[in-house]
């Protein structure tokens, strides 16, 4: 049994390649926190965007999408930093989920 677990495991698990490629190619808009299961960093994140690109639309000035850049520039460069620990824990709630005790050796 815990064979077929540690098979659902590897098979489910999150990679951190994957979640490097996806802060490269969609960094502006979050996606990788929403591949770590970070759900309410990205809705806030997101909540952000739209609030300054909206914002910016309505009082015909770019400088509010600045107030973007301001907030997602320092938290894309975080998270290169944060993405091993973001990964680790997601992969450790699968495990545990499975009824695991701990990351199978791969």
């Amino acid at each position: 049994m815990t064979q077929i677990k540690q098979d659902l495991y590897i098979n489910s698990r999150k990679k951190k390649l994957i979640a490097y490629l996806l802060l490269f190619f969609f960094g502006f808009l979050f996606i990788h926190r929403i591949y770590a299961r970070r759900y309410y960093l990205f809705l806030l994140n997101l909540v952000v965007l739209f609030v300054c690109f909206f914002g910016a639309i309505q009082i015909n000035s770019p400088k509010v999408m600045g107030v973007w850049s301001w907030f997602w520039i320092p938290l894309n460069i975080l998270d290169i930093f944060l993405i091993p620990k973001m990964i680790k824990g997601c992969n450790l709630k699968i495990a545990y989920s499975l009824g695991l005790q701990e990351l199978p050796e791969l």
